[in-house]
């Protein structure tokens, strides 16, 4: 297992802090390709470090649209493609080890990336389920075998059911439809590589229900042990109430497990433990703050398994 940190355009001293001080030796981007240039130098920073990289895409298509690949409208769809074609470029240039893309949902979606808010679109027909599940499997292993042939890897993460409309209120959501765990199974057994993000396995709910938290525990730990040998990067996060689909991006520090998220500090240690023998596997956490914390807490508890 390789445990690395996250940063982005907001936290590179903070990353350049975990490089220098703590010997960290991977990390996640936030990566806007709209913005590609604004990357140029951190990347240049890491390459002379000897840090390896993946990238998390993140775009806007046009009129603000979220990115979607599993739409039937063929405009979003086809841009969507297009921008994450571009990433993996980029990742090529810079010798990151993947790019790291959401996949989609039934309805099409408004967005800004920063500050973040999202909502759905009025006045729009949502994608038939079994045609979204085909476009999303035809996206992936077109975008696969794309990043295989520039030299770098493709990963699909599991993205939650419901989302904030502004920031983080978690009160204030709406359900797109997004790409399910079944879906997601279905891509890992075409060969597509998962990226597990624990938070959002966990908080994926089904047709709007209040699941306990052993629902979410068992949710979590069936997916993760069906797709394992087709996953390569978890997103070390956890979880706090309100259960209804929305991720609260939490750490895995002792104050986060005093707290109460989940996964506890118990099934986070076995979910990582099913992982222990692997070393091609990458460990990314994303708190909503203290990543430094977060990236020893991780590395600690890799060195404990």
């Amino acid at each position: 297992m390789i445990p690395g940190f996250k940063t982005g355009p907001l936290s590179w001293e903070e990353g350049k802090s975990l490089v220098l001080n703590e010997k960290a030796q991977m990390c996640e981007i936030w990566f806007r390709v709209d913005k590609s240039e604004e990357y140029n130098e951190y990347f240049k920073w890491l390459a002379k470090h000897q840090i390896t990289i993946g990238l998390h895409h993140w775009a806007v298509c046009k009129g603000g649209i979220k990115n979607n690949l599993s739409t039937h409208n063929k405009e979003v769809r086809n841009e969507t493609i297009a921008q994450i074609k571009e990433s993996i470029n980029i990742s090529s240039e810079y010798g990151c080890v993947y790019v790291n893309i959401h996949p989609g949902a039934l309805f099409l979606e408004k967005v800004t990336l920063s500050p973040w808010a999202s909502v759905l679109m009025k006045n729009t027909k949502p994608t038939e389920e079994t045609e979204a599940n085909k476009l999303t499997l035809e996206a992936a292993i077109e975008l696969d075998a794309y990043a295989k042939k520039k030299g770098t890897m493709l990963f699909v993460e599991t993205i939650p059911s419901s989302e904030c409309i502004v920031g983080g209120d978690r009160n204030n959501v709406y359900q797109p439809q997004n790409t399910s765990l079944e879906v997601m199974k279905d891509l890992a057994r075409e060969g597509i590589t998962i990226a597990n993000d624990l938070a959002h396995t966990a908080a994926f709910i089904e047709n709007n229900t209040t699941p306990s938290k052993k629902d979410l525990w068992q949710t979590l730990i069936n997916f993760t042990e069906a797709t394992h040998a087709a996953t390569k990067l978890l997103h070390v996060n956890t979880l706090q109430p309100p259960y209804n689909g929305t991720d609260s991006h939490d750490g895995i520090t002792d104050e986060n497990f005093a707290a109460g998220v989940l996964p506890n500090e118990e099934q986070m240690k076995e979910i990582l433990g099913i992982f222990k023998e692997r070393d091609d596997i990458y460990l990314v956490p994303e708190p909503k703050q203290n990543m430094k914390e977060n990236h020893l807490a991780l590395k600690k508890m890799v060195a404990e398994l």
